[in-house]
């Protein structure tokens, strides 16, 4: 696993090449998918990231959360959603909803201070605890 400091040290085709090679080496999707997004958390400067799935009718969407919380340090067993553990996500709910329902982009600087996101979140937390 490349290091924070070794990540943010590399340039852009660098960081490229190693995206390449575990997509090359990595057979398990939910091992690459890991570490797609620690590696992009890092670049991107985030605290964490997650990957939610679409399921459901047109009429019905909801986003299911697959991997969840995702940090530099987390493990994929810290981070794996089952059916079990999934978290779902009704379109236009909170701000991973909202974007997944007007496909458009929002870049909240802190989304920690954002009472609507906040409401949110806190139901989800309660509901899988």
């Amino acid at each position: 696993m490349v290091t924070r400091e070794k990540l943010l040290a590399m340039n852009e085709s660098d960081v490229f090449m190693e995206l390449i090679r575990d997509i090359a080496s990595e057979l398990d999707v939910n091992v690459l998918c890991h570490k797609i997004l620690r590696n992009v958390s890092i670049l991107t400067g985030s605290d964490r990231g997650s990957l939610f799935l679409v399921r459901g009718s047109k009429n019905n969407r909801v986003l299911v959360s697959k991997l969840f919380d995702v940090t530099e340090n987390s493990t994929l067993e810290d981070s794996l959603h089952t059916e079990q553990t999934e978290i779902k996500v009704p379109f236009g709910c909170g701000i991973a909803g909202l974007v997944a329902e007007t496909k458009e982009i929002i870049n909240i600087q802190d989304a920690y201070n954002v009472s609507s996101c906040m409401a949110f979140a806190s139901k989800i937390t309660l509901t899988i605890r």
